[in-house]
């Protein structure tokens, strides 16, 4: 691969990596498939009871557990079953079954059920009560036990609920990391496709290889086959979490490892086509061997063969004709580039509150029509019209970043990560306003930047 299209696949996989938090948010909108096996949730509620809890339990421990567990199995396939009025699709038996953002679940009281709920989040309300209901049994349990003690919170009470004890768990073997690595790199290199090769997960795995090769950055892509498939189930809450911080620390890693890479020289001595200082060295190595390869009884390396890009055949009236027409618009760049420097020269900072000037009109409007369910509905005009941007500062690379502002009270509760029962993804003002900045600022052709919430 050229080292400007490896330059482009590099920046636009540094960029997705990015929206990694966004796009599992995402995510959690598709269809998930809840898999659920008894003997997993015994497994899971072991794990969480040592790691998550010290807990040191004997073979008479795990005996009564598993009783628990058995009983709350039963109680759970008997309340998936009727879900939905009984309609879900279960592709893999009866404790299979498929979760899309529709699905009929019981919502608990303190939640609003006028609130669009991910797929993700019906599951978790779906085996909610009976796994409940099996803690409460399980608290029941240690608090009756001669050395182990019950389940406390962090304020030292003692634990009512599965919240910190169980989440709902991506499949290991196809998890969200794995998922947006799959899906992003190969559509990048689809998009890239017609100037590189025929065969996109081929380009894609050469390319893979050579970075490793060159930079030790592996990205190791897991194939998901099947990325209409989410598969989750009850897990552990330590295991569970583990994992997402060692995927966390593997994509910053990853991500600095690129832009390093991008920043650095390096790029240039990647396999592929040669860069400039490669194609002088082995042409000098050539003019000096070829005289003696010609010579009986003397043992020459090989020739070394320069690998260029790929370019068409031209014929010399063509590539005369090409010369013109680059001197003319070298011509024509130079005297523009003097026109500019005659203009009146705009400082950064006028540049800045330029760009903040000609955003702040338009985004009033802009994010009264992106007020579509199931994003933020415009009932009063108030939030609309609150939105503005305060600054436009550069990143250490260059780039701008927009900080706007907006009325918090009372629309900061749906902001994700908000405390209550308000937050949602679908919801989210800031998304709200990122998506109205970014279609202000394509009209106004403003490249790669950035959005905060100052």
């Amino acid at each position: 691969m050229s080292h400007p299209k490896l330059h482009a696949f590099l920046t636009k996989l540094d960029d997705e990596l990015g929206k990694y938090k966004e796009y599992r948010s995402e995510l959690n909108r598709e269809p998930h498939t809840f898999v659920f096996h008894k003997v997993s949730l015994l497994n899971e509620t072991l794990k969480q009871l040592r790691k998550g809890h010290n807990m040191d339990l004997d073979k008479k421990d795990e005996s009564a557990i598993k009783v628990i567990v058995d009983n709350a199995a039963q109680d759970l396939v008997k309340q998936l079953r009727v879900i939905n009025g009984g309609t879900l699709k279960s592709p893999g038996g009866r404790t299979t079954l498929v979760f899309d953002k529709d699905t009929n679940v019981p919502i608990p009281k303190y939640r609003d059920i006028s609130l669009p709920y991910t797929a993700f989040t019906r599951v978790k309300f779906a085996y909610r009560s009976s796994m409940n209901a099996m803690f409460t049994e399980l608290q029941t349990y240690l608090r009756n036990h001669k050395t182990l003690n019950t389940i406390k919170t962090k304020n030292g009470s003692e634990k009512k609920s599965i919240m910190y004890f169980f989440d709902a768990g991506h499949d290991k073997n196809a998890g969200v990391f794995e998922r947006f690595l799959d899906e992003k790199t190969a559509g990048i290199m689809n998009a890239l496709n017609s100037s590189i090769e025929k065969d996109s997960d081929k380009a894609r795995n050469k390319l893979l290889s050579e970075l490793k090769s060159a930079t030790g950055i592996d990205l190791k892509i897991k194939k998901v086959d099947d990325l209409s498939t989410i598969i989750i189930s009850i897990e552990s809450t330590s295991v569970n979490r583990s994992r997402g911080a060692q995927t966390g620390i593997k994509s910053r890693k990853i991500r600095k490892k690129l832009k390093d890479f991008i920043d650095s020289s390096a790029m240039d001595e990647l396999e592929g086509s040669d860069s400039l200082k490669q194609q002088k060295i082995k042409k000098t190595k050539n003019e000096i061997l070829d005289p003696f390869r010609k010579v009986k009884n003397v043992t020459v390396s090989k020739s070394h063969k320069i690998k260029k890009s790929k370019q068409s055949t031209v014929s010399k009236k063509e590539k005369i004709k090409a010369k013109r027409k680059v001197a003319s618009i070298a011509v024509v760049a130079k005297a523009r580039k003097t026109k500019a420097r005659r203009k009146a020269k705009a400082s950064p900072a006028s540049s800045m509150l330029q760009m903040i000037a000609m955003i702040n009109k338009e985004l009033p409007d802009t994010v009264r029509k992106n007020m579509q369910p199931p994003a933020l509905e415009n009932r009063s005009g108030r939030f609309a019209e609150s939105v503005r941007v305060t600054e436009v500062a550069q990143t250490p690379r260059g780039f701008p970043s927009v900080g706007y502002t907006y009325q918090r009270r009372p629309y900061e509760v749906f902001e994700m990560g908000s405390p209550g029962p308000w937050s949602s993804p679908e919801r989210d003002p800031r998304k709200l306003i990122d998506k109205s900045i970014r279609e202000i600022a394509a009209r106004m052709a403003i490249g790669r930047f950035y959005t905060r919430r100052v």
